[in-house]
C-alpha cells in the first residue's frame, strides 16, 4: 500500500478517534450540566425522598432537612437530623446527624441506573447488647429483626464512611463484658468478593487512643451478602493490620479471644 495512503487511513483514522472523544466529553458535560440543575431542586421533593428511601431499605426514614452539593466526588445529598426506624412500631434503628448519599456516574452513564456509589455517616451512637437468652439487641432493636431486612442479590459496589461514631457493645457472658469505641473514621469499601476497610479508633476505659486498623476481609461474612456461585473456590485471604498508641494489648486480647 502506498504511503500517501496509508497515511490517509491512519488520518482519517484518527479524527475519527478525536470525534468520538469529543461526542463522549459533550455527553458528559450534558449529564453534568443536567444533574448541576437538577440537584438544587432536591429540597422540593423531600416527601418524595422519604418514601422512595423507605421503600428501598424496609425502615422508615425520617430526616429534617436535606440540601444537594456537587463535591469533585459527584453530586450528593446530604441528610441532616436522620431518624432510621422499624416500619411498625417505630422504634428507633438509630439516630445520625448527618446522612449523605452520592450518586454513582459510572452506573449513571453505562447501566443508566441511579444507584448510590457512596454512603456517608457521621454522628451516629451505637448500643450492642447480649441477652441471656443469647440474643443480641441492636439500639433496641433485636438483631435477628435487622437482617430480615429486604437484601440484594449480591454486595453492591460502595464505599461507606462512618464518622464520629460512639459504639458500646455489652456481653455480660465475656471477660470484658462492656467495650467502649469512639469511631473518628471507618472506611469501608463493598465488594462482590471483598471488603476493604480502614479505621481511626479510641479505645474508652484504658483499651488505647489513635488506634489505626486497616485490611481485608471476604464479603461472605457479612451478613447481607449471598454466595457467589464458585464459593467453595473463594480462597480469599484475611489481611488485618493494627497500630496504635497506648494499647492495653492483654485487654484486647480479652475482648477478641475471650481469654485471659
Amino acid at each position: 500500500m502506498p504511503t500517501v495512503r496509508k497515511r490517509g487511513i491512519l488520518r482519517r483514522g484518527l479524527n475519527w478517534l478525536a470525534g468520538l472523544i469529543a461526542a463522549v466529553l459533550i455527553l458528559l458535560a450534558v449529564v453534568v450540566g443536567l444533574a448541576r440543575l437538577l440537584l438544587p431542586l432536591a429540597p422540593d421533593y423531600q416527601d418524595e425522598i422519604r418514601r422512595f428511601a423507605t421503600k428501598a431499605t424496609g425502615f422508615d426514614v425520617r430526616f429534617g432537612t436535606l440540601r444537594a452539593s456537587w463535591p469533585l466526588t459527584g453530586p450528593e445529598i446530604r441528610f441532616a437530623d436522620v431518624r432510621i426506624a422499624m416500619p411498625v412500631d417505630r422504634r428507633p434503628v438509630f439516630d445520625a446527624r448527618e446522612l449523605t448519599v452520592g450518586v454513582s456516574l459510572r452506573r449513571l452513564l453505562l447501566d443508566r441506573k441511579l444507584q448510590p456509589g457512596r454512603i456517608g455517616v457521621r454522628g451516629a451512637t451505637v448500643r450492642a447488647e447480649r441477652l441471656p437468652s443469647g440474643q443480641w439487641v441492636v439500639n433496641s432493636v433485636f438483631l435477628d429483626e435487622l437482617l430480615r431486612r429486604p437484601k440484594s442479590e449480591r454486595l453492591p459496589r460502595l464505599d461507606l464512611r462512618f464518622e464520629d461514631i460512639d459504639l458500646l457493645v455489652t456481653d455480660p457472658a465475656r471477660l470484658e463484658p462492656r467495650v467502649g469505641l469512639d469511631i473518628r473514621q471507618l472506611d469501608l469499601t463493598l465488594g462482590p468478593r471483598v471488603v476493604e476497610f480502614a479505621a481511626e479508633v479510641d479505645g474508652r476505659d484504658g483499651l488505647g487512643t489513635g488506634i489505626e486498623v486497616t485490611g481485608t476481609i471476604p464479603a461472605a461474612l457479612l451478613p447481607a451478602a449471598r454466595p457467589v456461585r464458585d464459593a467453595a473456590n473463594d480462597r480469599t485471604r484475611w489481611e488485618i493490620r493494627a497500630s496504635g498508641a497506648d494499647v492495653d494489648l492483654a485487654r484486647w486480647l480479652r475482648v477478641v479471644a475471650n481469654q485471659a
